[in-house]
């Protein structure tokens, strides 16, 4: 009997599948299509934005100017019909712009941290579920500021709570740990105790809890205390009415040079440098000045300005602490100024970095660990969103010792304190 030859006639499961194949693969070319589609026009969106500008990620897509002043809302009647620039958590889009810049807005969670700049405009009838019910801003640019992780740490009952004050210009005074578990700039310069059978550290500054105090959305914080530093620094400057007329007669100093708030001089660091390498000195483009090189800086100032006060601004990143912010225009240099008083610092301070991912990457690049004991409470808070920060720390008795030229600080407070000298 002869064998029967094999049909060559596809199943009817295999034209199933192939059907089923043939189905899937259009609608996945339909959906690339449509996708292409939707990305030609979003493009050609951007392209014919005349908004494009205006809106966007970044707090330096607008960066503020001498003449920019930021605005609280409540204070928002005494600047009708004036652009002012405010910052706030939950962002809309009024006004007349772009249709994406409209998108761009309503599409911002409310957790982030937004700069709005606009145009303040009374309304003829008031505003229902506002706190500000008379008046409207007319958006002109929105950008994003800081980010924040999502979900936040926060239980509904705590967004719900009231504010702790309604004095939202008030600087807080505020008294920070001196003890604590772990140094935070490295481990260097800082003095260890033993606390109750445990390792202890004397704090070296108050930096970082003023900076989780502005996470915490403090406006200012300030605090006038004791710092603690491990510096073998047997200097003359470390640690008014008619007594500054006989102090001056006694010491014989020169009046004290201020010219007008306008012509007081603030240059930048690489300037400096510049000044003191055209009088003989050898300075590196980001080496940290000497002492005599400050003073020699200080004598060339005044000089050049009629003034025994300037500021130096724009530090190289390499002499500064983790947290300060690298400049956009140079990472070389950071957003850092210390102020001059007859050549010699009086003030040390900085734009800080608000941005976790740039925080950490700052931490590590110096050697040492966000997860470490007393940096890690401090970086966790900013995956939360911090708005953008700076300050500085100001020595009281430097002031009073330059201001009156003093030849020892120690001639300005009542018990100085210095490696040598713990009585009375």
């Amino acid at each position: 009997m002869a064998e029967s030859e094999p049909s060559s006639k596809p199943s009817k499961n295999a034209l199933k599948n192939a059907a089923k194949e043939a189905e899937k693969a259009k609608k996945k070319a339909e959906r690339s299509a449509l996708l292409e589609q939707q990305k030609l026009e979003l493009q050609q969106q951007v392209e014919d934005d005349f908004a494009a500008r205006n809106y966007g990620e970044g707090d330096n897509l607008y960066p503020q100017t001498a003449v920019e002043k930021w605005i609280p809302l409540r204070n928002i009647e005494e600047h009708e019909d004036r652009e002012c620039v405010f910052r706030m958590v939950v962002a809309e889009a009024p006004g007349y712009v772009s249709t994406p810049m409209i998108k761009f807005a309503v599409n911002i969670p409310p957790e982030l941290i937004c700069t709005v700049v606009g145009v303040v405009k009374r309304t003829s009838e008031k505003i229902q579920s506002t706190t500000i019910q008379d008046f409207e801003l007319h958006a002109r640019r929105i950008s994003t500021v800081s980010k924040a992780q999502l979900p936040l740490p926060l239980q509904p009952a705590d967004s719900e709570g009231p504010l702790p004050s309604e004095d939202k210009d008030a600087t807080y005074e505020i008294y920070t740990p001196k003890i604590i578990g772990a140094p935070t700039k490295g481990g260097s310069s800082v003095f260890r105790l033993d606390y109750f059978y445990r390792s202890a550290y004397l704090a070296q500054s108050p930096q970082l809890a003023k900076q989780m105090a502005i996470q915490s959305w403090f406006p200012r914080v300030i605090e006038i205390g004791l710092v603690f530093r491990a510096e073998n620094s047997n200097t003359v400057r470390h640690l008014t009415g008619k007594e500054t007329k006989l102090i001056r007669k006694v010491y014989a100093v020169e009046p004290f040079k201020l010219p007008a708030i306008s012509n007081i001089p603030r240059i930048e660091f690489s300037e400096g440098v510049m000044m003191l390498r055209e009088v003989g000195e050898s300075v590196g483009d980001y080496d940290d000045l000497t002492t005599p090189q400050e003073k020699k800086l200080g004598q060339l100032i005044l000089e050049k300005y009629g003034s025994d006060f300037y500021t130096l601004d724009q530090f190289p990143t390499a002499v500064r602490p983790f947290y300060t912010m690298p400049s956009k225009k140079n990472k070389n240099y950071a957003n850092s100024y210390d102020m001059f008083m007859r050549g010699q610092e009086i003030l040390s301070g900085a734009q800080r970095i608000y941005i976790h991912e740039l925080l950490v990457e700052r931490i590590r690049e110096q050697g040492m660990s966000p997860d470490a004991d007393g940096l890690r409470d401090y970086v966790e808070g900013f995956r939360y969103r911090c708005p953008p920060n700076g300050g500085g720390g100001i020595g009281l008795e430097r002031i009073v010792q330059f201001y009156l030229g003093l030849p020892n600080i120690r001639m300005t407070s009542l018990f100085p304190r210095d490696p040598n000298r713990v009585l009375p």
